[in-house]
């Protein structure tokens, strides 16, 4: 949620669940459950789930009421903790300093060979999602290439900035989720 808001997180919640093989692409740019347990973790992994027993674009599932109310339950520790404001929501000063040490702590290869890198480094699924929490387009590119391209993740909607993790999310934007508070 830290770094692109609410897109960003319900994203890496998809990513999460496709890495688990409980979502797949569905008709082209939506996502659908695969039939597979979901093995989800969090009420936003949770909801997403739910919400996608039928194919459904990105935009469309951050919409739907369960997921946006799993979204705030997301928000609200983030705001107790000084690192997302209330209103005019973005991340605080704290915020970005927690983005970009986690930035130090993991970088994305570049290029045209990123998904190959990632492999051939071996990245646990804590280190996917945070990639993919990071660096967005960048690091789904790197990650699900498949998932990113066949299911609409990638391409800016409402409050994505771009795949760096330094840039400042948009008017709905901002953080980190992979399950816990950042």
């Amino acid at each position: 949620m830290l770094r692109g808001g609410p897109r960003a997180a319900v994203t890496v919640a998809v990513v999460a669940l496709a890495l688990r093989g409980a979502v797949t692409p569905g008709k082209p740019g939506t996502l659908q459950t695969s039939g597979v347990a979901s093995g989800a973790e969090g009420a936003l992994e949770k909801a997403v789930h739910a919400a996608l027993h039928r194919p459904l674009a990105l935009r469309d599932l951050i919409d739907t009421p369960r997921v946006r109310a799993a979204l705030e339950q997301v928000r609200r520790p983030l705001v107790e903790d000084g690192l997302w404001r209330e209103h005019l929501p973005h991340r605080t000063r704290a915020g970005r300093q927690v983005v970009k040490g986690l930035a130090v702590e993991l970088v994305l290869p570049e290029g045209a060979h990123a998904a190959h890198e990632v492999r051939e480094l071996g990245w646990d699924t804590r280190e996917r999602l945070l990639a993919v929490a990071l660096y967005g387009d960048a690091g789904l590119a790197a990650v699900v290439p498949h998932l990113a391209r066949e299911g609409g993740l990638t391409g800016r909607l409402r409050g994505d900035t771009g795949a760096t993790p330094a840039g400042r999310g948009g008017g709905g934007g901002g953080g980190i989720s992979c399950g816990g508070v950042v």
